[in-house]
C-alpha cells in the first residue's frame, strides 16, 4: 500500500455519489502539502519555545457520539482543535494549526455548539474534523486492515508522531483536542509512546450496532460493506450476516479498549459513556475536566475558575 490515505478509507470505491472522494481535491492537497515541507520548518522553529500541552485523544467505535463529543469538548473548553481548515494540512501540520489560528474567528470556533454532522463528517470549515489523513500517515502499516501486529508496530513511528503533536500545541498555545477513528487497536502503544490524555467514549452494542448498520445502508446503498475499521481477521468475517459482522466488529474494538494497565495509566483515561452524556452533558464534561486537571495540572474547564 503505498497511499497512506487508503487506510483511513479502504472501502472509499464503493461509496455512493454522495460520499464520494473528489480526486481531483485530494491532487490539489497532496502538491499544496509536498510544496511546503520547508515552511512546515519555519513554523516549528518561530514556536519552539513555546510551553506544549498533552493532547487529548476521543478513541472509540464507530458511531458512539465522538464527534458530538468533540464538538461539545471545543466549545466549552480552554483548548483548540482540528478544523476543517486545518484537516487540509495534513502533512504540515503545524502550518495547518498557524493558519487556523490566525484566519478563523475564535467566536466561530465556539459555534461548533451547533452540533450537527453525518457519519462524523462536519459542514462549516471552523468545525471539527476527523483528521484522517494525518493519522493514516502516521498509522499506516501497509496493511488492509487497522489491527497491527508485532512486525507492523515497527513501521509506526510514535516518537514523530509525539513530536507533531506537541509541536501542534506549540503553535495554538493550548492543549489540543483530536478523534481519531482507526486508533483503537493501538491504544496501548499510544499510551506508552506518547503523553496524551484519552477519553474512551461508551455506547451501548445494541444501538451501536444498529447505527453503524444504518450508515453502512446510507453510504453503500447495502448492508453488506464494511465500512471503518477493520479488526484483523475482517476478511473471514464478510460471509456472516452483516449483524453479526457488526456485533463482532464492536466486541473487537472494545475488547482492545479495555486492554491495559488500568492502574498505571489511572489518570490518563477516562471513559465516558455516550447516555451519561446525552442525559447529563455538563456533569460529563466537568469530570473531564478534573482529571484533565490531575493529569496535567492544568484547568481547561471555563467555568471553573
Amino acid at each position: 500500500m503505498d497511499d497512506f490515505k487508503d487506510f483511513s478509507s479502504f472501502e472509499s470505491n464503493k461509496r455512493l455519489k454522495l460520499f464520494s472522494k473528489d480526486l481531483f481535491f485530494d491532487e490539489i492537497l497532496d502538491n499544496i502539502n509536498s510544496n511546503l515541507l520547508e515552511s512546515e520548518k519555519l513554523i516549528e522553529k518561530q514556536f519552539e519555545a513555546n510551553n506544549s500541552y498533552p493532547s487529548i485523544l476521543v478513541i472509540s467505535s464507530p458511531r458512539t457520539g465522538s464527534t458530538y463529543l468533540t464538538q461539545l469538548l471545543a466549545s466549552k473548553f480552554n483548548i483548540s482543535y482540528v478544523s476543517n481548515l486545518m484537516s487540509k494540512f495534513y502533512n504540515v501540520p503545524s502550518i495547518g494549526a498557524f493558519l487556523q489560528k490566525k484566519m478563523i474567528n475564535i467566536e466561530d470556533m465556539k459555534k461548533t455548539n451547533v452540533f450537527q454532522s453525518l457519519h462524523g463528517n462536519t459542514a462549516n470549515i471552523y468545525e471539527p474534523s476527523e483528521f484522517g489523513y494525518f493519522w493514516a500517515r502516521h498509522f499506516n502499516f501497509g496493511q488492509n486492515h487497522h489491527e497491527p501486529e508485532e512486525e507492523d508496530l515497527k513501521k509506526i513511528n510514535f516518537k514523530k508522531l509525539n513530536k507533531e503533536l506537541e509541536n501542534i500545541s506549540k503553535v495554538f498555545e493550548t492543549p489540543v483536542l483530536y478523534k481519531c477513528s482507526i486508533a483503537p487497536f493501538l491504544f496501548k502503544q499510544i499510551l506508552y509512546e506518547t503523553n496524551v490524555f484519552v477519553i474512551v467514549l461508551n455506547r451501548n452494542k445494541k444501538d451501536t450496532v444498529s447505527s453503524i448498520l444504518k450508515t453502512r445502508k446510507e453510504r453503500f446503498g447495502n448492508y453488506d460493506t464494511w465500512w471503518s475499521i477493520r479488526p484483523l481477521g475482517f476478511e473471514s468475517m464478510q460471509k456472516e450476516k452483516p449483524v453479526i459482522q457488526v456485533q463482532w466488529q464492536y466486541d473487537q474494538i472494545y475488547k482492545s479498549l479495555n486492554d491495559y494497565d488500568k492502574n498505571k495509566y489511572l489518570n490518563r483515561v477516562y471513559n465516558c459513556n455516550y447516555e451519561d452524556l446525552v442525559k447529563s452533558p455538563l456533569d460529563e464534561l466537568n469530570s473531564i475536566a478534573k482529571q484533565y486537571l490531575i493529569y496535567t495540572g492544568l484547568n481547561i474547564n471555563t467555568n471553573e475558575k
